[in-house]
């Protein structure tokens, strides 16, 4: 399965795993989100991503759980925010955001 998401943690790993991290141009990103799960969680950045990656974004708030196999497209921003702290779609159009491909083996 390949999702979208604005994040990445290892709690999202199933098992020890080899993970494989690839900075990605925004272009690339925007054929790899083509077929990926939205796993965003707030409609803000849902909305944002929308604009950037030029197709439909869905707000989608779940627990996203990695096997070998799955991978991930990662708009990371470019701030690290209070805790909590939501951002308004003019507010995240401050920020720049790296795109990464992350995939685990």
């Amino acid at each position: 399965m390949k999702y979208l998401v604005n994040a990445f943690s290892v709690n999202m790993l199933s098992d020890s795993s080899t993970v494989e991290f690839r900075r990605v141009m925004l272009d690339e990103a925007r054929t790899l989100a083509a077929d990926a799960v939205s796993a965003v969680g707030h409609a803000p950045t849902a909305t944002f991503y929308s604009r950037l990656l030029g197709l439909q974004v869905e707000a989608n708030r779940v627990a996203v759980t990695l096997s070998t196999g799955d991978s991930l497209l990662v708009g990371a921003l470019g701030a690290r925010l209070d805790e909590g702290r939501v951002l308004t779609d003019e507010e995240l159009q401050q920020f720049p955001v790296t795109w990464w491909y992350i995939e685990v083996r």
